[in-house]
């Protein structure tokens, strides 16, 4: 599965009921994301080190194929090189540069990771494989403001990463584990990725609106970087 037409790139977004329809005719075939990839044309411009609306475009689409039955997102150009190649044929990139997480100098001296390579880290190093994903109680799409996926780590851990990314407004969301009486809010800042693990716990605490009364078993996993990035 490709992720082009997700964003409406080529006309009218397909969506995400893609995905569903496929899964409810073929529910014993899983579904994977072989192709991500920013293809835009160039308008001159030749440097898109740490540019965020790329890094943007795989936040969004990762948590809405995982929350649609993908088992996976593989990216098409993990490292590029400053010319933004090498492309397999040229001819048909005339006036448009695709981007990558890491570009290396032409030189070889020096790479750059851009803001991309730590939005998948969110889901690359916290969704380890065997996970289970589980069902959160949020109304989201492609384009809601506040997105988000949990998963039931082999561990027994819950991940959950969300992203918001409104380039305005700061959102505050109640996390709450389905048959506990413990809750978490936690402030999304404007453009931003956040993941949290905690552990699968069987409590009769009272409700807290505070995160003191999970201590220990809710560890809060910001990349300060990304944060930077965004300003």
């Amino acid at each position: 599965m490709h992720w082009y037409d997700d964003f409406g790139w080529f006309g009218s977004a397909y969506g995400s009921n893609v995905l569903e329809n496929i899964h409810q005719s073929h529910p014993d075939k899983w579904i994977l994301n072989t192709e991500g990839c920013v293809y835009k044309p160039s308008n001159g411009e030749t440097n898109f080190i740490g540019n965020w609306q790329d890094g943007d475009y795989y936040a969004r689409d990762i948590i809405d194929n995982l929350n649609h039955w993908s088992t996976g997102w593989v990216d098409w150009n993990m490292v590029l090189n400053e010319d933004r190649g090498p492309l397999w044929n040229m001819s048909l990139d005339t006036g448009t540069i695709v981007d990558a997480p890491i570009i290396i100098k032409n030189d070889g001296t020096e790479f750059y990771k851009n803001p991309a390579y730590y939005i998948m880290g969110h889901f690359s190093k916290f969704i380890v494989p065997n996970s289970t994903r589980v069902n959160m109680n949020l109304n989201q799409s492609v384009d809601s403001p506040v997105q988000g996926v949990s998963f039931l780590t082999p561990s027994n851990q819950i991940v959950t990463v969300l992203y918001n990314w409104n380039n305005i407004t700061n959102y505050t969301v109640s996390l709450q584990t389905k048959g506990s009486n413990n809750w978490i809010n936690l402030q999304l800042e404007k453009l931003s990725i956040t993941t949290l693990i905690w552990n699968q716990v069987t409590t009769t605490a009272a409700p807290s609106t505070s995160a003191t009364n999970l201590a220990g078993n809710v560890w809060i996993c910001v990349f300060s970087i990304i944060t930077f990035l965004l300003r």
